[in-house]
């Protein structure tokens, strides 16, 4: 087994193996597939990079559910700024973003 390599590993497909690090998000299916949650950040777009997936598998084992990014029709997760004077702003593409040394 390979946590979070992109392949769900059915012995780990659980909330207590963390659904494989959200390889299982993908191919479980449950009646409730179609939530959409929104989740806000307080800080600058790279630190997504660190707190997103570890933010993901934590509500998936409080959940006790698969948990992960809606992704869109080129691949990429519905991820952007925003400000409490305009609302929402650009979308951050994550491929593009790298965590600062």
């Amino acid at each position: 087994m390979h946590y979070m390599d992109g392949k769900c590993d059915w012995e780990c497909a659980s909330a207590e193996c963390g659904f494989d690090g959200s390889d299982c998000g993908m191919s479980v299916t449950h009646s409730d597939s179609n939530a959409i949650m929104g989740i806000i950040f307080d800080g600058q777009s790279y630190e997504i990079l660190r707190k997103l997936l570890p933010l993901l598998g934590s509500i998936a084992q409080l959940l006790h559910a698969p948990v992960h990014l809606s992704v869109n029709s080129e691949g990429g997760g519905p991820v952007y700024g925003w400000s409490y004077k305009n609302g929402v702003g650009e979308q951050i593409d994550l491929k593009e973003k790298t965590i600062p040394e």
